[in-house]
């Protein structure tokens, strides 16, 4: 009785629908949550798959790109290109995160939230990506009609240092029959 008297009705009344409400919203997270996490796996999988196929697509643009620059580049005449690449592309998404400290008898106590943002597309939740990744350019292969050139071999290993980054002992340039 005295605690009712300390807190009073209207307050009391506030702790157990806020307790109430509490609870409603934990049981829908632990009916709905195994669900979320099968969903977060096959997003993975999903996702890793994607990853492949940028990848791919991004050498197989980067392969034309080269082969287009170097076929106009005099005396290389016909080419073909091959490009190696270290890991696959990878998305960055959107985190939100939630920091909270409790300072309580000379100890603080701090607890670091981190969830993906995710962009909903009727049913399907996807995750909003802030920027992908390229993978990581790690050899060159240039085979020209032109390759068997000294000063035009040399023309092709400066043009794809430029474009990728990479040390000449990575890129080899033959001749083509």
């Amino acid at each position: 009785m005295k605690l009712l008297n300390e807190i009073g009705i209207p307050r009391l009344i506030l702790i157990v629908v806020a307790g109430i409400v509490l609870i409603v919203l934990s049981a829908g997270d632990i009916i709905g949550g195994k669900n979320d996490n099968m969903s977060l796996e096959n997003e993975a999988h999903m996702s890793d798959k994607t990853a492949d196929n940028d990848s791919l697509e991004y050498i197989d643009a980067m392969e034309s790109r080269l082969k287009s620059v170097l076929s106009h580049v005099e005396g290389v005449g016909n080419v073909s290109v091959m490009i190696t690449v270290k890991d696959t592309s990878e998305e960055v998404t959107l985190k939100d995160r939630k920091t909270s400290s409790e300072l309580g008898n000379n100890v603080t106590n701090s607890q670091n939230e981190e969830n993906t943002v995710y962009s909903e597309d009727g049913q399907t939740k996807i995750p909003y990506v802030v920027k992908e990744i390229n993978p990581q350019v790690m050899g060159v292969v240039v085979v020209s009609t032109g390759g068997d050139d000294p000063q035009i071999k040399k023309e092709i290993i400066e043009a794809v240092q430029v474009l990728f980054d990479i040390e000449p002992h990575k890129i080899k340039v033959m001749k083509q029959q």
